[in-house]
């Protein structure tokens, strides 16, 4: 499941850096012959492509440190598990013994 999703992020990056390089081809053929306005455009585009990738880039960060499967997190997880059952099983006994 957490290397479907980090493949999907990977993907997505991919998708938004595809897209601003055709952008900035676009823009560089058109440089010479665009007026104004649309040299404004492409330049708008390539803005918000360019903001759209660090965006991603940071999702992809943060996703990445707060993995929930990392060793320190199943670890403490772990321990978190085992202090549960301790308990039970403490609570259990209790109630057996308060029986007799």
């Amino acid at each position: 499941m957490v290397d479907d999703e980090i493949g999907n992020l990977v993907e997505e990056q991919g998708k938004l850096e595809a897209a601003y390089d055709e952008i900035m081809t676009d823009r560089s053929a058109n440089h010479q012959t665009a007026g104004t306005v649309s040299k404004q455009a492409n330049r708008t585009r390539a803005q918000n492509a360019a903001q759209n990738i660090t965006n991603s880039t940071n999702v992809m960060a943060r996703n990445l440190r707060q993995n929930p499967l990392t060793t320190d997190n199943l670890t403490k997880i772990q321990g978190e598990r085992y202090e549960l059952i301790r308990r039970m099983l403490h609570n259990f006994l209790q109630g057996c013994l308060h029986d007799i």
